[in-house]
């Protein structure tokens, strides 16, 4: 939210993407720590590299979810994908 809040007031003109490095997956973890920890990015969410530890939706999101899943109906199929058994022939 605070990137789009930023992308609004300073328009996207004044902002850039840029790719630091490419690697693989098994370093990737690895090199996001390094460039969070080297250079404290503003806008990222997250301060921990692969981790959501410490992030906490606020008030409005929680409710937004809460109302989004009140009276939701799930198929028998994904219930039994969700709960991780699958018994239907055709759901294997």
């Amino acid at each position: 939210m605070s990137i789009y809040k930023a992308l609004l007031k300073y328009d996207y003109a004044n902002f850039t993407l840029d790719i630091l490095e490419y690697c693989s997956r098994e370093l990737l973890i690895e090199r996001e720590k390094l460039f969070i920890d080297n250079l404290k990015p503003e806008y990222n969410i997250l301060k921990i590299a692969g981790s959501n530890f410490g992030f906490n939706h606020n008030e409005a999101s929680k409710e937004l979810m809460s109302s989004l899943a009140k009276g939701r109906v799930f198929s028998t199929e994904t219930l039994l994908k969700m709960r991780g058994k699958i018994r239907t022939r055709e759901l294997k």
